[in-house]
Formats: C-alpha cells, structure tokens, sequence
C-alpha cells in the first residue's frame, strides 16, 4: 500500500508532464 501511496504523485507529474508536452507540439503545428 506504502508503495502506491507513493507512485501516485509520480503518475500525476507524469501525466502534467504528457499533457504540456501535448499542448507544445501541438502548438509548433
């Protein structure tokens, strides 16, 4: 459980990280 606990916040970086990564390419376009 302690583990999980402590990916989450890693996932949600990550997945902040996918969305501006999204809006920059799609941006250059």
């Amino acid at each position: 459980m302690v583990e999980i606990i402590s990916i989450k916040p890693i996932l949600a970086i990550l997945a902040s990280a996918m969305g501006a990564l999204f809006i920059l390419f799609y941006g250059k376009k």
